[in-house]
C-alpha cells in the first residue's frame, strides 16, 4: 500500500460536506456496471459496445481493479487523483518506454442518479499527490486542453471510453512529473514523480453521482502491469492497479485531501480490493513507441480483437518509409502487409482476431522474428524491403511504386503458439 506524509488525511474520512449538503462517502455498487461504448470527442458521436475507434488501444497508465463503491458528495468540485508515468530512467519492471506519451483517448467510469450528466477533464503531468490546483504547495504543470463531455448516460453505472485520435487535441505528458520547469527524470519521490487528472461532475440535481472508485490490491495485483511498458498479465486479468496510485484523492475547492477509510480482509484472490477505495478508475491509451514531437502521419484502426501495433514512421517518401511493429505477444515470426482497401474478416482461416485489409494484399517477406514473450519493436522498410518486386514497389500491386498522394493500409500478421494473430492497422495518406 503506498503512503506518504499525506496519510495523516484520513481524518477526514466521511465528515466534509459541500455546499450541498452531500457526505463526502464511498457508495456501495448494486447495479451492474455497463460499458457506454466509445465517445469521438472531436464529432460528438458515439460507437457502442465491442466498437473500435481510433485511439491507440494499449495503455500507458491502467486503474480499474474493482472495489465494488463509487465515490459521491462532490458534484460540482474537482477531484484530482494521481499517478505514475514512467520514464526511462525508472529501475524495471517498470522502465518507461519514452519520456513523454501523447494520449489519444481514455476510460473512466461512474455511477450516476440524476436526470442529466456532463465530465470535466483536466491533464497534469507534474502533480504532488493530493496537493490543491487553485494553490499548489509544490511544482504544477497542466498539460493539453480541459475537455467538457455531455451528454453522458445516467440511471446506473456506466464505463465511457474517450477517443480523441487525430482530433488535434492528443494530451502530451511527460513522464516522471517532468512537465514544464518542474521535475525532469527519476526521483525516487512520488512527490516528484507523480502526474495528475481531475474531473469535475456536472449535474443539475444533488442525487448521489460520482466516479468508481478503483481498490489498491498490492496482495493478488502488482502496479504497473498490463501497460505496454510492463506487459505482465496481472493476476486479476484484465483488471489492474495504476503505477503509484495511492488510496486518497484531493477535493480542489475544498482544500482538502480524502481517504476512505481503514483495511479491509479479503484473503481470497480476484474477488475485490482488499484496501480501501481511494482513487478514480482511469485508463490511458496511447502509442509507447512515439514520443509527442513524432509526426502522427498515420490513423491506427481495427485493434479490438487483436494484439499489437503497426505504426509509420513519416508521411513524407523523401524520408523513408519504416513501419514499426511492437507489443506482439508470444510472437514467432510474422510479416507486414499492405493495402490499398480496409477490410475486417474476424477469424480467417488459420488465424485469431481480425484481418483488417481487403482486396488485394501484398504482403513483405519474414522481416519480424522473435524470441521470448514480448520482444521489442520490429520494423519493415517499405523502401528497400525485401518482397521481390523492387525499391519503392507496393507488394502485391504490380507496377505501383509508393509516391505522395496515395493512400494505403498497413498491418502485421503474426504467428504464436497453437495459431496466428494481428496487430491492428493504420490508415496512411502519404505525402
Amino acid at each position: 500500500m503506498l503512503r506518504s506524509s499525506l496519510a495523516t488525511a484520513s481524518a477526514l474520512v466521511l465528515c466534509a460536506t459541500v455546499a450541498a449538503q452531500q457526505t463526502v462517502q464511498p457508495v456501495k455498487i448494486t447495479s451492474p456496471i455497463k460499458d457506454a461504448g466509445i465517445y469521438h470527442y472531436e464529432t460528438g458521436t458515439w460507437t457502442r459496445a465491442g466498437a473500435q475507434a481510433n485511439y491507440t488501444p494499449t495503455p500507458f497508465f491502467h486503474a480499474d481493479i474493482a472495489s465494488g463503491y463509487y465515490g459521491t458528495g462532490w458534484s460540482g468540485y474537482l477531484g484530482v487523483d494521481e499517478g505514475v508515468i514512467p520514464g526511462t530512467g525508472r529501475p524495471a519492471p517498470n522502465t518507461g518506454l519514452q519520456d513523454e506519451y501523447l494520449m489519444d483517448g481514455w476510460q473512466f467510469a461512474y455511477c450516476c442518479s440524476d436526470t442529466a450528466l456532463s465530465v470535466e477533464f483536466s491533464w497534469y503531468d507534474a502533480y504532488s499527490p493530493c496537493d490543491d490546483i487553485s494553490t499548489p504547495t509544490s511544482c504544477l504543470n497542466q498539460t493539453g486542453a480541459t475537455f467538457i463531455v455531455t451528454g453522458l448516460p445516467i440511471g446506473g453505472c456506466w464505463i465511457v471510453t474517450i477517443d480523441i485520435a487525430g482530433s488535434g487535441y492528443e494530451v502530451c505528458f511527460q513522464a516522471e512529473g517532468g512537465g514544464g520547469s518542474c521535475y525532469p527524470g527519476y526521483d525516487a519521490d512520488l512527490n516528484l514523480d507523480s502526474f495528475g487528472w481531475g474531473a469535475r461532475y456536472i449535474q443539475p440535481g444533488t442525487a448521489f453521482t460520482g466516479p468508481l472508485l478503483a481498490g489498491y490490491d498490492d496482495t493478488w495485483v502488482t502496479p504497473g502491469r498490463e501497460t505496454c511498458y510492463n506487459t505482465t498479465p496481472s493476476a486479476c486479468t484484465p483488471e489492474a492497479v495504476g503505477l503509484g496510485a495511492q488510496d486518497f484523492f484531493a477535493i480542489d475547492e475544498l482544500n482538502g485531501c480524502y481517504w476512505f477509510g481503514g483495511y479491509v480482509a479479503q484473503p481470497v484472490a480476484c474477488t475485490g480490493s482488499i484496501t480501501p477505495p481511494g482513487h478514480f478508475w482511469i485508463v490511458l491509451f496511447g502509442d509507447c513507441n512515439r514520443d509527442c514531437d513524432t509526426v502522427l502521419c498515420d490513423n491506427p484502426y481495427c485493434g479490438d480483437n487483436n494484439t499489437g501495433t503497426t505504426r509509420l514512421n513519416d508521411c513524407t517518401k523523401a524520408t523513408g518509409l519504416v513501419l514499426t511493429h511492437s507489443d506482439m505477444t508470444g510472437m514467432f515470426v510474422g510479416y507486414a502487409m499492405v493495402s490499398a482497401t480496409q477490410g475486417q474478416i474476424s477469424d480467417p482461416p488459420g488465424a485469431n482476431g481480425d484481418l483488417c485489409l481487403g482486396g488485394n494484399i501484398g504482403r513483405y517477406i519474414g522481416d519480424l522474428f522473435i524470441a521470448g514473450v514480448n520482444g521489442p519493436p520490429y520494423e519493415t522498410d517499405l523502401i528497400n524491403g525485401v518482397h521481390g518486386a523492387g525499391v519503392g514497389a507496393v507488394p502485391g500491386h504490380p507496377g505501383t511504386f509508393y509516391s505522395a498522394g496515395q493512400t494505403w493500409n498497413f498491418q502485421a500478421w503474426y504467428r504464436i503458439p497453437t495459431t496466428s494473430t494481428f496487430t491492428d492497422a493504420t490508415h496512411v495518406t502519404l505525402q
